[in-house]
């Protein structure tokens, strides 16, 4: 099979089922053809001679050409739904695109791993107190602290969450929509 035909029938695809823009599919025509050059210097396509290896060296190279995270974290979405196309036509096994590496988002990247002692010990002393502000700044601590609870899980506690007779905390978790007792 030829880098063209491949391509002609991956635009198809591309408009066809996924219904991708012309520049949307030129970015993936562009990708998939880098790939299918790196892997098949002479331009004649033979899918028993490919391996993931070759997908993870192809990325590697590109991502030393691409500096840009956002640009890395495009050419890797692409490059596995190309996986995916590949797979679902038989050239491949299923499943390579999920074995491609993940690039960590540093959304809070600014903020520090851990609270030093200094900072623990300031949290305590903002909590002492016998007003009921205090009462509730200790209990937030504590869940956070103890139980590692997130800011979200927190505020959708409900009294009826609280098992008192066995000291367990019904969790409803935000961040993958699932519950956990703890």
């Amino acid at each position: 099979t030829s880098i063209p035909e491949l391509l002609r029938r991956f635009d198809r695809h591309l408009l066809s089922v996924r219904g991708l823009a012309r520049n949307t599919r030129a970015l993936h025509r562009h990708i998939f053809c880098r790939l299918l050059r790196f892997c098949f210097p002479g331009s004649q396509v033979t899918w028993g001679d490919l391996r993931f290896s070759d997908c993870v060296a192809f990325l590697k190279k590109e991502f030393a050409r691409l500096s840009s995270r956002e640009t890395q974290k495009v050419w890797l979405m692409v490059l596995r739904s190309v996986l995916r196309y590949l797979a679902q036509e038989g050239c491949i096994t299923k499943g390579w695109e999920a074995a491609l590496p993940k690039i960590p988002t540093y959304r809070f990247a600014s903020l520090p791993r851990r609270l030093s002692e200094k900072q623990l010990e300031d949290l305590e002393r903002a909590c002492q107190g016998n007003k009921r502000r205090h009462q509730r700044y200790r209990a937030l601590l504590l869940l956070c602290l103890r139980l590692g609870l997130r800011g979200g899980e927190i505020a959708n506690l409900r009294l009826e969450d609280i098992d008192w007779r066995n000291g367990c905390l019904r969790i409803r978790s935000t961040k993958n929509h699932r519950e956990r007792v703890l």
